[in-house]
């Protein structure tokens, strides 16, 4: 039941950043599909946990979304601070 947790956690943030005026719309935008994906993955694997071939589909997709949606995540603190360099997310110099 703790998993259920992140992906409903994503998809209440993404759907945040959709009216944040300081964050892209690009990035909730793929967000609440990463999210979303992973949240029916967790239901489905409650329900259907034998149907091997759609866990690894939905899994990889999930997945990769999940990865384009944390670089685009890490490169929110160096445009939010355009007076420094920013070498590394969430570093200060």
């Amino acid at each position: 039941m703790g998993f259920l947790i992140l992906p409903i956690a994503g998809v209440v943030i993404s759907i945040a950043m959709l009216k944040s005026k300081a964050i892209s719309r690009v990035i909730a935008y793929v967000g609440v599909p990463t999210f979303t994906i992973s949240l029916v993955d967790y239901i489905r694997v409650v329900f259907m946990p034998s149907v091997s071939l759609l866990l690894t589909i939905i899994a990889i997709a999930s997945g990769l979304l999940l990865l384009v949606w944390l670089v685009l995540i890490l490169r929110v603190p160096c445009k939010l601070n355009r007076t420094t360099i920013c070498i590394a997310p969430f570093s200060v110099l």
